[in-house]
């Protein structure tokens, strides 16, 4: 399946992405769309180098992320900055944590000044330097590294 193939943002996180993020070595994979999320459409975690387990989340958007104005960009950036402040409550530990960094991941692609603009509206530097983002681009390369693999 292709990052253009699903019909929503939904059927892209579940039959694109969450995929991915299995087949990278993540662990305790949650997706979470709803009213509580705080910027985390999924949560997830992987195992350092020192045996300790580091929180990650992402934001799931469907179609291109347009840094114009009267985009969708002030939603992006309150859900960033949201997502790194507020606890979620990890099922798997049984406590609440807080995530180390955050993918931003649009299926389509990051338009005009998107990323400069979400990185720059981010006041931290901890915090800008622990986004990551993935366009459709990006997210096609990860699939094709993995298809064929079970």
């Amino acid at each position: 399946i292709k990052a253009s193939d699903p019909a929503n943002e939904a059927e892209f996180t579940v039959r694109v992405v969450l995929p991915i993020l299995r087949k990278l070595g993540f662990a305790n994979i949650k997706y979470n769309h709803g009213r509580r999320e705080y910027g985390k459409d999924i949560v997830f975690a992987r195992l350092t180098e020192f045996q300790e387990l580091e929180h990650w989340a992402a934001q799931v958007k469907y179609g291109d992320i347009d840094g114009g104005a009267g985009s969708e960009i002030d939603k992006i950036i309150t859900q960033t900055d949201d997502a790194f402040k507020m606890p979620f409550y990890d099922i798997y530990t049984r406590q609440q944590q807080r995530i180390s960094k955050l993918l931003v991941i649009a299926s389509g692609k990051f338009t005009e000044n998107a990323i400069e603009k979400i990185c720059n509206k981010i006041e931290s530097h901890a915090l800008r330097n622990n986004l990551l983002f993935l366009d459709g681009d990006k997210i096609e390369t990860l699939a094709e590294r993995f298809r064929g693999s079970t």
